[in-house]
């Protein structure tokens, strides 16, 4: 049975100038002789490199996970932050699995003049129990995709035209500073 899915996978020829190499075969030949466990992993090989782009969808990370430090900054306290909700994108089912439409994204801006090295944010969700999983519990600061744009955005798997509800919750911001002192928190309305 294995010996026939590593015949199926490789049963391709390359053909270079007048010369003709039957890649299977020759393959074949080669697992044979080395015995089930090379067909076992030529064939997982084969199946990690030849499947491994199939998975369209994915992001670049929203934001960081920090743990604050008492050696840094011992005695700054963050200012209260100034945030605002950039955009609310609801997901959509294209049909297309491999797509990303089904995501959902929050994406919130800071402008304040805390340091982007030295503080990280602490997001506390009010009123809704979905949004307070979607949102992390710990520290979090900009990736470094972004910390220049001082933005973070938070992903989840929406289909907003089979959830009619509207996106609506009372979000708390804190900043931190990287000795664990905290700022004033702050609360933004997350709507639609």
């Amino acid at each position: 049975m294995i010996g026939y899915g590593v015949n199926v996978i490789v049963s391709a020829s390359i053909k270079t100038n007048a010369c003709s190499y039957d890649v299977g075969t020759l393959l074949l030949e080669v697992c044979q002789e080395c015995g089930v466990l090379m067909q076992i992993k030529f064939l997982l090989f084969c199946t990690l490199f030849f499947c491994g782009h199939a998975c369209a969808c994915s992001f670049a990370p929203g934001y960081d996970f920090v743990r604050p430090s008492s050696v840094q900054n011992g005695n700054v306290i963050p200012l209260k932050p100034i945030v605002s909700v950039v955009s609310v994108h609801r997901g959509t089912d294209d049909g297309n699995g491999g797509s990303c439409s089904d995501a959902g994204m929050i994406v919130i801006k800071f402008e304040e003049s805390n340091s982007p090295n030295k503080t990280a944010y602490r997001f506390k969700v009010l009123d809704s129990e979905f949004f307070s999983e979607v949102l992390p519990k710990e520290e979090v600061t900009y990736t470094s995709y972004n910390r220049s744009k001082r933005e973070m955005y938070f992903v989840w798997f929406d289909l907003g035209e089979s959830r009619p509800e509207t996106i609506g919750f009372t979000l708390e911001l804190t900043a931190v500073s990287a000795s664990g002192k905290e700022s004033e928190p702050v609360v933004v309305i997350v709507s639609e």
